[in-house]
C-alpha cells in the first residue's frame, strides 16, 4: 500500500472506533469533517483523489445504486477511462466519459448555502457546454447530513423528474460517505489492495 492509502486506511479505522464507541452509548453519529479546518474545495480534492481509482470509483456508485435505488441507477460497468476534474464550469467534481456519461458532485460538507439555480447551471454546463444529452447526466448532492437541495439551486419539478429518471441521490457524508469507506477497508483486508489505478 502506498501512503495514501495507510493515511485513508488510518483514518477510517479511527473513525469506526469513534462511531462504534457512540453507537455502545446510544448516541447519535455525527460529521467528523465539519471539524476540520478543511474547505469544501479541499474535501473534493481528496474524494476525487479517492474516485481516481476506476475500482474504488465504480464501488462508490455501486454503494450509491444500492443504498439509494429509488433515485439513482448508474451502471458502473460503463466506467472504461474515467476523465475526473475539479472545478470544471465551477462545479466541485466532474467524472465524465465522452458520449456515455457525465455525473455532476456537488459539495456542500461545510455547510454552504445553495446558490441561484447552481444545479440547473451545471446541469446546463454539462448539455450546452459538454454536449451531453439529458440522459447521460446524474447529479450527486453530497451535504454534511441528509437533505435536499433548495429550489434555490434547481426547480423542484426538474429534481422530480431527475428522481424519477433515477438520476439524483443525496449522498451524506456523515452516513453514506462513511459507510462506504467502512465498506472499502473491509474489502480491503479481505482481497488485499494492489494500491494502483487501473
Amino acid at each position: 500500500m502506498n501512503n495514501l492509502d495507510n493515511n485513508i486506511l488510518s483514518l477510517a479505522r479511527k473513525l469506526n472506533e469513534i462511531k462504534n464507541s457512540l453507537r455502545n452509548k446510544e448516541i447519535e453519529p455525527y460529521n467528523l469533517l465539519k471539524y476540520l479546518t478543511i474547505n469544501e474545495p479541499n474535501h473534493s480534492s481528496i474524494l476525487y483523489q479517492l474516485l481516481s481509482n476506476n475500482e474504488v470509483l465504480k464501488s462508490f456508485l455501486r454503494f450509491i445504486n444500492e443504498n439509494k435505488k429509488d433515485n439513482f441507477n448508474f451502471d458502473a460497468d460503463l466506467i472504461e477511462k474515467p476523465k475526473l476534474t475539479c472545478e470544471e464550469g465551477r462545479i466541485d467534481l466532474l467524472i465524465q466519459e465522452k458520449n456515455k456519461y457525465v455525473i455532476i458532485i456537488e459539495n456542500k460538507v461545510c455547510g454552504a448555502s445553495d446558490q441561484e439555480e447552481q444545479l440547473e447551471r451545471y446541469i446546463n454546463y454539462c448539455t450546452n457546454v459538454l454536449k451531453y444529452s439529458n440522459n447521460q447526466i446524474y447529479v450527486l448532492y453530497l451535504p454534511q447530513e441528509n437533505k435536499e437541495p433548495t429550489s434555490f439551486s434547481i426547480n423542484k419539478n426538474k429534481l422530480q423528474i431527475l428522481k424519477n429518471n433515477k438520476k439524483f441521490a443525496v449522498v451524506d457524508f456523515c452516513n453514506d460517505i462513511y459507510d462506504w469507506l467502512t465498506e472499502i477497508i473491509k474489502n480491503i483486508h479481505k482481497n488485499g489492495h494492489k494500491g494502483q489505478k487501473e
